[in-house]
């Protein structure tokens, strides 16, 4: 698919060469055909041959309609530039070619329309101004073509031109899909549709899609485009799209429909901004209105550096969120009218950096998609493939192809997210958690290994633990991480604290200490290996003293159908404390059980 705006100065009959190569008057609404100006964008279909066909823009001239002509140009294919042969360049044909200059548009015909009321002496000046004003840089070789819609003079000619570079196009692969929406509406029975011209790739009825800035999930019911409903659309076309489970007033003119994982919603981030008239001058902190698809906000901008005097790197600051993409061309204009426009170079706010690294990791980003990829990680050190495309603008085809003879590795983990990061940094990550399970090692001697909840405590432990797994330097058993290589062991010195210990409890089973325990790391081990049993108040028995004084209370029990504090304190001479501890830990053995008296 190829799409074509028409653009030019106010009544230099843009209109009149759309409806002759359309048949369709594009101005639709009854303000335009009673004033007989364009003011909102009009859309046709045109029919390059048998198989093929492009949208046609037909962009009003007004100056007070110049947003208008900047949502109709942003993403074509190719601009007409309309020059009345009477008239010759006006005022709002220099501010139309600063906006095709500024957006970076592929292709470009110069029309000289209205030779019929014209003569060759007035055609001739006009193509010797238009070749010295606009015949430059990206389009030096661009056609200049005379019309007339009158007498069709001209006419061939354009639709060859049209032809010649329908067929050159060039297709990019990867590109998200984008559709700036330039209407809402809804109809019964159908629900909310919205409008727009689809940018980036094929668009199709399942294609994962959100809303944005609103940031939220779409699905499509159905895609018409040009009157006809079609399962997929490609990239160029003018397209109605019918929508699931979504209210009109959900969504609002200059939103964008695109591809998840490319799209921020963001108010501030950094562009590369080229000034188009050496007296349009933009001053640090000045006030400027930020156009991108069918979107625009007022703002301010601050100069970072500077590449050359036409050219800087600025921090954008706006007044409203909008939905915003890497490597997105945008326009900028203020009091003095368009005074340039560039393409977004990161997308996030970095206010936390100072201006020494700010501006190296924007020059560094700015530079080839190799280096841009590498920065973005270095600076991340691990990165989600997704949050990558989000940062880069790139997908991920383009990422990988990128990074196969660099020191950046992949790695997928169990939740299935794929991330990136530099070799280096994950085997010194790697190395760190293995030294600090070690340490544990140290530490509790007595321990199995760390809780494997550890794993969900940042992303970079459970990288670095998923690493070592599989380099088999660690094991994960039964929620616990541990080295391969370690096994339990009491050193000497707590060996015979613990002999002491319970040397201590066996020599009084019935009255052990309370005040002469260990450690809290050796009590729990001794706990969990079962050689003592912790009952109520800090009471501890050795394993075969409390076997004895269960076998005693049974018989106590048995004799006396009933066992209490009291039948314990006269057979045992113990004291009440001791009498709860016992009577509680059988009861949670189930030995015995509590009744009411």
């Amino acid at each position: 698919m190829f799409s074509i705006c028409i653009a030019g100065h106010i009544n230099h009959g843009k209109t009149a060469i759309a409806k002759e190569l359309t048949g369709i008057n594009t101005d639709r609404l009854p303000e335009e055909n009673a004033r007989g100006i364009s003011i909102e964008l009009g859309y046709a279909k045109y029919k390059i041959d048998k198989k093929n066909y492009c949208s046609i823009i037909d962009a009003p001239g007004h100056e007070n309609f110049v947003h208008n002509m900047i949502k109709g140009a942003y993403g074509v294919d190719l601009v007409m530039l309309v020059i009345s042969a009477n008239e010759g360049i006006q005022r709002q044909t220099i501010e139309h070619f600063e906006i095709i200059k500024s957006l970076d548009i592929a292709n470009l015909i110069i029309v000289i329309n209205k030779i019929d009321l014209s003569h060759n002496e007035q055609i001739e000046k006009t193509e010797s101004e238009i070749k010295k004003s606009f015949l430059n840089g990206k389009y030096k070789k661009s056609k200049i073509i005379n019309l007339s819609c009158v007498t069709k003079e001209g006419m061939t000619i354009l639709e060859s031109e049209i032809k010649k570079m329908f067929n050159a196009k060039k297709t990019f692969e990867g590109l998200p899909v984008r559709v700036p929406i330039d209407r809402v509406f809804s109809l019964p029975g159908k629900g909310t549709i919205v409008t727009g011209t689809l940018l980036g790739s094929d668009l199709e009825i399942n294609t994962q899609l959100r809303l944005m800035p609103a940031n939220k999930k779409i699905k499509i019911k159905k895609i018409e485009s040009f009157y006809e409903n079609i399962e997929k659309v490609k990239p160029g076309s003018r397209c109605a799209l019918n929508l699931h489970s979504i209210e009109k007033n959900e969504i609002k003119k200059g939103d964008i429909i695109c591809s998840e994982n490319y799209f921020v919603k963001a108010n501030t981030f950094y562009g590369e901004i080229s000034t188009i008239n050496p007296n349009k001058k933009l001053k640090n902190n000045s006030e400027i209105i930020f156009h991108s698809g069918t979107n625009r906000s007022p703002g301010k901008i601050r100069i970072i550096y500077e590449i050359n005097s036409g050219k800087k790197i600025y921090k954008i600051i706006l007044k409203k969120d909008l939905a915003i993409f890497n490597n997105d061309n945008f326009i900028i204009r203020n009091n003095m009218g368009t005074v340039g426009g560039g393409k977004i170079i990161c997308v996030e706010n970095l206010s936390n950096l100072n201006n020494e690294k700010l501006t190296d990791y924007l020059r560094n980003i700015n530079a080839d998609v190799e280096k841009k990829i590498e920065t973005i990680i270095r600076e991340k050190k691990i990165i989600s493939i997704e949050r990558l495309q989000t940062l880069s603008g790139l997908s991920k085809n383009n990422i990988f192809d990128n990074i196969e003879k660099t020191e950046i590795t992949t790695f997928q983990i169990k939740n299935k997210n794929q991330y990136l990061a530099k070799k280096h940094f994950i085997m010194e990550l790697s190395k760190g958690m293995f030294l600090k399970i070690n340490e544990y090692h140290k530490q509790y001697p007595l321990r199995r290994g760390i809780s494997a909840s550890i794993i969900n405590e940042s992303i970079e432990n459970r990288i670095s633990i998923t690493q070592l797994i599989n380099l088999k330097k660690i094991v994960l058993k039964e929620g616990v991480i541990s080295n391969l290589n370690f096994r339990i062991g009491i050193p000497a010195k707590d060996k015979r604290e613990i002999d002491a210990y319970i040397k201590s409890l066996e020599e009084n089973p019935f009255n052990p200490p309370t005040d002469k325990h260990p450690n809290k790391e050796l009590l729990n081990y001794l706990i969990k290996i079962g050689a003592i049993i912790q009952s109520s108040n800090n009471i501890y028995y050795s394993f075969n003293s409390f076997n004895k004084i269960k076998d005693k209370v049974l018989e106590l029990n048995k004799k006396h159908k009933k066992i209490n504090i009291n039948i314990l304190r006269e057979n045992l001479k113990i004291s009440r404390k001791y009498c709860l501890a016992i009577l509680d830990k059988m009861e949670e053995e189930k030995l015995i059980i509590r009744t009411k008296t």
